[in-house]
């Protein structure tokens, strides 16, 4: 009598299992393109190397302040260069005069202007089609769960008769 019972709750409960929903679920995505012409121009300076002398005379009419000044200024002399760029300071005692030379390296500076004059536009729709399966089955388990309780009282009951009366 158990056994029959059993086999009626094995095939409600296998029955009830393979009974799932399939859904197929439609998405719906929207792409934009935009596609822009431009149009640019292009100016490009270039500048020659400048070259560069600074003289300086310190010549005075006092020969005691020209002594003085020629006996401190007689090693000046001082250079620097980076590159193309180069920078030379000397004390001229002949002529009694500061000399400064540079030379700086030319340079090119180029400038691009773009306007954009046309966009277009254009959008797409694309649908993605997928296959979910749904496994929210709480109404099943509620189910399963009534016939166990139902099934362990009725087999209790039967128990307690045949035992214990």
């Amino acid at each position: 009598m158990v056994n029959r019972y059993l086999l009626i709750f094995l095939v409600i409960f296998l029955g009830s299992c393979s009974s799932l929903k399939q859904k197929i679920v439609k998405k719906k995505q929207l792409v934009e393109y935009k596609i822009e012409q431009k149009d640019s121009v292009s100016i490009v300076r270039v500048s020659e190397p400048i070259r560069d002398t600074i003289v300086v005379s310190l010549k005075t009419d006092n020969k005691v302040v020209d002594s003085i000044v020629n006996s401190r200024l007689k090693y000046l002399t001082a250079t620097r260069s980076s590159g193309s760029n180069k920078f030379k300071i000397k004390y001229d005692t002949i002529y009694k005069t500061i000399v400064v030379e540079t030379q700086v390296q030319g340079s090119t500076n180029k400038e691009v202007h773009t306007d954009s004059k046309k966009s277009t536009d254009s959008k797409k729709v694309v649908i993605d089609k997928k296959e979910t399966v749904k496994t929210n089955n709480t109404k099943l388990y509620i189910f399963i769960g009534v016939i166990i309780l139902l099934l362990g009282a009725f087999i209790g009951i039967k128990l307690y008769k045949k035992f214990w009366l």
